[in-house]
């Protein structure tokens, strides 16, 4: 699942707060009439590792760098829009076989890079707390459309940054500010589409099945001064079963799994309505089965994944 799990927790470009809402509000959208452009790169370590009869079947460790660029627009106090464009600038996965495979002690890299599938979410506000203590809450949807064909990397050939499918997520978060703590709560369901990939070399295809993906998080945020803010958020989830199918009739069944997600972050205004931000997340995935086409169970002992990104915002 790898960085899909991230989608729309911690990192939202662009949530809600109220009257003369500030980049770096907890709840934020864009003001009516007000124009967000915000720059991000990122770095996304993941590691997966399966065992069989308690033996390593593989370790796999995969480092990727992306930079994105999101515009967003208030049409009125009620309704907003954003769209966030990615550049997988590098990813190389590593997997190294242990003693419960047949390729054991043997390592291979894939490297992938290039555009990945735009984000385009829409965001209404049913409920704006322009007041201390009271409530906002709005309600959004989020799309990522399959754009082009996902290239899958080999050994000799790099892969593209394509999902191959289109996801949908809605959601809804609430909160409220007080003083200079403020909360929200967010809570999204994610249909991640049948995404299919051929081989970057040989052209064969490789099919994974549609799954859901149901995740809450709690975050708080505490202002110092003007013009810094530090935030915390604390998330569960669930992941559906899939299916991965290949060429030759192999497959690999997922069952379903529990997350728990990490996050934080500050923010700091260093000019009129322009901020500079770090943001670091992680996401653990409990153990789970994996079966092949012959019946063979497989535990997925470990799939855990980090990110951390700086970036800048600026507000028109």
């Amino acid at each position: 699942m790898k960085a899909l799990l991230f989608v729309g927790l911690f990192v939202s470009t662009f949530s809600l707060f109220a009257s003369e809402r500030k980049y770096s509000d907890l709840v934020y959208t864009p003001n009516h009439g007000d124009f967000v452009v915000e720059a991000k790169y990122g770095s996304t370590y993941n590691k997966t590792k399966w065992e069989y009869l308690s033996r390593e079947y593989f370790t796999s460790e995969t480092n990727s760098d992306r930079a994105s660029i999101g515009f967003g627009y208030g049409f009125s106090n009620n309704f907003a829009m954003a769209v966030r464009g990615s550049q997988l600038l590098t990813s190389k996965q590593e997997i190294t076989y242990g003693p419960a495979s047949t390729l054991n002690t043997q390592k291979f890299t894939y490297k992938s890079s290039g555009m990945e599938d735009p984000e385009i979410k829409a965001i209404y506000r049913a409920r704006d707390g322009a007041a201390e203590g009271e409530l906002s809450t709005i309600v959004y949807l989020e799309v990522t459309p399959k754009t082009k064909k996902a290239i899958s990397a080999t050994t000799t050939a790099k892969g593209n940054a394509a999902n191959g499918g289109t996801n949908i997520q809605i959601g809804t978060e609430f909160g409220s500010k007080n003083a200079n703590v403020s909360y929200s709560f967010d809570i999204s369901l994610t249909s991640n589409g049948e995404s299919k990939s051929k081989s970057a070399t040989t052209g064969s295809e490789t099919t994974t099945e549609a799954y859901g993906l149901l995740q809450g998080a709690a975050s708080a945020q505490w202002q110092f001064g003007e013009k810094t803010n530090l935030r915390g958020s604390l998330g569960l989830g669930s992941v559906g079963k899939t299916k991965t199918k290949f060429a030759n009739g192999t497959f690999y069944e997922y069952d379903s799994a529990l997350l728990v997600l990490l996050g934080g972050a500050i923010y700091h205004e260093v000019a009129n309505k322009a901020y500079l931000f770090a943001e670091l997340a992680g996401v653990g995935v409990s153990e789970r089965t994996v079966k092949d086409e012959t019946g063979v169970s497989i535990d997925e002992t470990e799939n855990s994944s980090g990110v951390f990104s700086v970036g800048f915002a600026k507000e028109f």
